[in-house]
């Protein structure tokens, strides 16, 4: 397959993957609520941070050191990884309604963890438009 297809489903994956981290927290700290059992809210809110890590390590390093990506690829990861870092700030300030998945897992908290990988992912798009401008020769025409 393409690199820049591969590039583009790993997004997609790493922010489906954000968003099922964010439903199964939402779906432990209602658990814990219920049963009074939370053990095993401790233990996923204990190994989330480490999943997440592994999760924007590997993807950065796939993008950024196995793959080049072209100009398109950085784009496109800034600008989703922006639209999903800012996801509170335009569905519920900005009453904007159309989002077409449940969105009650990320409105439980101001951290979601989808927003932060979507972070990230702006971060590597910016870090590969900096490599991509760095192998750019600039030729002058005197």
């Amino acid at each position: 397959m393409r690199p820049t297809l591969v590039c583009m489903l790993l997004l997609a994956g790493s922010l489906v993957i954000g968003y099922q981290i964010d439903s199964l927290q939402y779906f432990l700290s209602n658990y814990a609520a219920q049963t009074f059992d939370y053990a095993p809210l401790y233990w996923v809110s204990g190994a989330i941070p480490i999943v997440i890590a592994i999760l924007v390590t590997s993807l950065a390093w796939f993008v950024l050191v196995r793959n080049r990506v072209p100009w398109v690829v950085s784009i496109v990861y800034i600008a989703v990884g922006l639209a999903t870092a800012f996801f509170p700030l335009w569905f519920f300030g900005l009453r904007i309604q159309f989002v077409p998945f449940n969105v009650t897992p990320l409105a439980q908290s101001l951290t979601s963890h989808m927003g932060q990988i979507g972070a990230f992912s702006a971060i590597i798009g910016l870090v590969g438009a900096v490599l991509n401008l760095g192998k750019r020769r600039f030729v002058s025409v005197a």
